[in-house]
């Protein structure tokens, strides 16, 4: 995929504090008149180059004003953090933001999901690297909450568990497609006429 949008938040969590996560907030805000572009996995084209040593990728002809900070996602709870957006950031219908958080090594996320789910994730230098594409009705929570515990990330569990499997992913984009079950529907349709057909002829020959 390679996502257009006004804003992308990359938070490298280095450790965990009483309060909450701590670490580094690096800020890419897009300048007008061109939106950003990047990609969440090597597009392997020329056209774009790594960040933060190929945690994501940015269309190398886009300007960006790129600003670093030191950051803390606030415990709320337990083990559960929350970032809260500015509200500049927060305009409807302008462009999507995207929201990256880096978790320290030897953490991966937890239950309960979090909120919103997560668009995609990844295990970036042996660290849990997860995305958040927010627009629409996202951005009415104004915010992302996420719960953490000590583990390994075990992929698997973390896209069965904690994914929005409706977030824009150009590979999973076709289940949405009336066409795609359209044509999932005739062949089903197509499937029981040839058995239909067996039966009667096998029965026939009885």
């Amino acid at each position: 995929m390679s996502p257009e949008g006004a804003a992308i938040f990359v938070f490298d969590a280095g450790s965990v504090g009483p309060d909450g996560l701590n670490g580094t907030l690096t800020t890419y805000d897009e300048a007008p008149p061109a939106p950003l572009s990047w990609d969440w996995d090597d597009p392997k084209s020329q056209a774009y180059e790594p960040q933060l040593g190929g945690l994501f990728y940015l269309r190398s002809n886009v300007q960006a004003s790129v600003s670093d900070k030191a950051g803390r996602f606030d415990r709320v709870g337990g083990n559960r953090h929350r970032y809260q957006f500015t509200a500049s950031k927060l305009v409807p219908g302008h462009l999507p933001i995207a929201l990256i958080v880096l978790l320290p090594h030897g953490w991966t996320l937890a239950k309960p999901p979090p909120e919103p789910r997560l668009t995609r994730a990844k295990v970036f230098n042996g660290r849990l690297a997860a995305f958040w594409r927010l627009e629409g009705e996202d951005f009415r929570a104004e915010s992302v909450d996420f719960s953490i515990a000590k583990g390994k990330p075990n992929m698997a569990l973390v896209n069965r568990r904690f994914r929005n499997i409706k977030a824009t992913d150009g590979r999973l984009a076709f289940l949405r497609s009336p066409a795609f079950w359209a044509g999932v529907s005739a062949v089903a349709a197509l499937v029981g006429a040839i058995v239909g057909f067996l039966a009667w002829v096998t029965q026939s020959a009885n």
